[in-house]
């Protein structure tokens, strides 16, 4: 995933044994998150289309065109539109983890990123936040903005879009299997290349970052949506 894959493990062998430990080791050297030099604020999501929708294609259909596949150098991975208020000169601002575009956070180079129509466009990394693995890339290109959810229960059906393999706009069904406090646990499919995509409800809302997964069956790490208000934005 081009994040370490080794502490994913570990840190899920530790939420087994204790449910209330957060998923990534908690460090005093943690960097801080690095914020645009503009502050981002939630929209009004009124009038975003989220009612309930009759089948999980009609869920696929309403949000494919906000989720894209992103490039940096060797590292390839999902983001989606949030709404969010983008910087000024952007169009839009897309969620995705910080180990999908790290070098290009680094390096300050623009990160690619492709539409479901095949588009090609590219974005910035405007703010981090490396303690849960966030990341916000502003870009010029429009996209239609996905919302927010409130909090999943276990039990709850859940559907996950990435581009695994590098195969585009996969799509994947499962449940929430397990909640933290910073993170759901769910066995829908999450598999190299699903990193930054978005989890969602059966409104087609989301409710988190799809970021990690274990080496066993079924076990997928999502960062709760909630974190992008408590480390990036103004919510």
């Amino acid at each position: 995933m081009g994040f370490s894959l080794l502490v994913n493990i570990i840190s899920i062998t530790e939420i087994a044994t204790n449910r209330a430990a957060a998923l990534l080791p908690q460090s005093a050297e943690s960097e801080p998150a690095a914020r645009g030099p503009e502050p981002l604020a939630i929209l009004d999501t009124d009038n975003l289309d989220s009612g309930e929708a009759s089948s999980v294609q009609e869920i696929y259909e309403r949000v494919i065109d906000s989720v894209s596949t992103l490039e940096c150098s060797r590292s390839q991975g999902t983001g989606f539109a949030l709404a969010l208020s983008p910087p000024t000169g952007y169009a839009s601002v897309i969620v995705t983890n910080y180990h999908v575009v790290e070098e290009c956070a680094i390096s300050n180079k623009e990160v690619i990123i492709r539409g479901s129509d095949g588009t090609r466009g590219l974005g910035q990394v405007y703010s981090v936040d490396t303690e849960y693995d966030l990341a916000l890339v502003a870009t010029s290109d429009s996209f239609p903005p996905l919302s927010m959810a409130r909090d999943g229960r276990i039990g709850d059906a859940v559907l996950a879009i990435g581009s695994p393999m590098g195969l585009e706009g996969t799509l994947t069904q499962g449940i929430i299997s397990n909640l933290g406090e910073t993170y759901y646990q769910t066995d829908a499919a999450i598999n190299v290349g699903n990193s930054g995509g978005p989890l969602l409800d059966m409104q087609g809302m989301v409710l988190g970052v799809n970021t990690a997964r274990a080496d066993g069956e079924g076990i997928g790490i999502v960062r709760r949506i909630e974190l992008i208000c408590e480390k990036l934005v103004t919510c």
